[in-house]
């Protein structure tokens, strides 16, 4: 028989096979027995109160259900794919879609289509750009597992051109004519808020290059693949891992190191990803390429 409790603070009770007596229960059956009557129902009656009686240490605790991580559900992305158009109903290539709060951006296709994937589902702000085209923002509910498709319709921005004023001039040398005419290219704007590397009219002067390739090699981000100085030399984005599309006073131009001398080259502007050229100088990148670079000349 064990006894649980202190003396003056709570009645001891006997515990047996899951049997409790308090003691005031015992001392009632010894009273009963001193005065010679059965005990029989007396002791029932104990084991019953003592039964209703709680003890300490025996009370049962139960843990909280542990879930399996591997049944837990997974949460299933979404896709988007759609076309840019115009108000012809014709497909607008090279148009940006940025996606996401993290300002997420492809391009589209030739055939003015793009496809987005693993989208997180719910609602997703989008924005199509364009040069030439008013931009178009807009919100899309995107379900999981669902391919959402959706159709872009960008206007057209009407043109409106300032008066010119047209000067004859006998001398095209002249230093003025040509510095306003090289300023009219936008390249110190462009050099003032744009994220690429620019080599202005001063240092083509003090570095005086053979070829574009002498400029490069001093440029972050570029990598030069081949032989310089000949028609098989290509530019390579050092992060992107794709070639660079060469322009030529604003007008694409083909591969090589020998399209312009070096005596001809004013200044010179590098994008080495999407992200960076403006739209003047967005090139496919279905065509393998993911950045531009543009050479100016006197």
């Amino acid at each position: 028989m064990e006894t649980t409790g202190t003396k003056g603070t709570e009645a001891p009770s006997y515990s047996r096979r899951g049997i409790v007596m308090t003691m005031e229960a015992v001392r009632a059956m010894r009273f009963v027995v001193q005065q010679g009557q059965r005990v029989t129902l007396l002791v029932g009656c104990a084991c019953a109160l003592g039964l209703a009686a709680p003890v300490a240490g025996q009370q049962t605790a139960f843990a909280p259900p542990v879930r399996d991580p591997a049944a837990q559900p997974v949460q299933r992305t979404a896709s988007v794919r759609g076309h840019v158009r115009d108000s012809a109903d014709r497909a607008i290539p090279y148009a940006r879609v940025v996606w996401g709060e993290a300002q997420q951006v492809i391009t589209t296709t030739d055939s003015g289509s793009f496809e987005l994937i693993d989208i997180p589902a719910g609602r997703t702000r989008f924005a199509v750009r364009r040069l030439g085209y008013v931009p178009v923002d807009f919100e899309l509910t995107l379900k999981p597992g669902v391919i959402k498709p959706v159709v872009v319709n960008l206007v057209p921005v009407a043109a409106s051109l300032a008066d010119v004023e047209v000067a004859a001039r006998t001398d095209n040398d002249d230093d003025s004519y040509r510095a306003a005419r090289f300023e009219a290219t936008g390249f110190f704007d462009r050099k003032a808020h744009l994220p690429g590397y620019f080599i202005p009219p001063d240092e083509v002067a003090r570095r005086r290059p053979t070829y574009v390739s002498d400029l490069m090699y001093s440029v972050p981000g570029v990598s030069i693949v081949g032989r310089p100085h000949t028609p098989s030399l290509r530019y390579v984005s050092s992060a992107q891992h794709c070639r660079l599309q060469l322009y030529l006073d604003g007008h694409p131009a083909g591969d090589g190191d020998d399209f312009v001398t070096g005596t001809d080259i004013k200044a010179v502007e590098v994008y080495t990803s999407l992200l960076m050229a403006t739209d003047k100088f967005l090139p496919s990148p279905v065509k393998g390429y993911c950045g531009s670079i543009v050479v100016w000349t006197k």
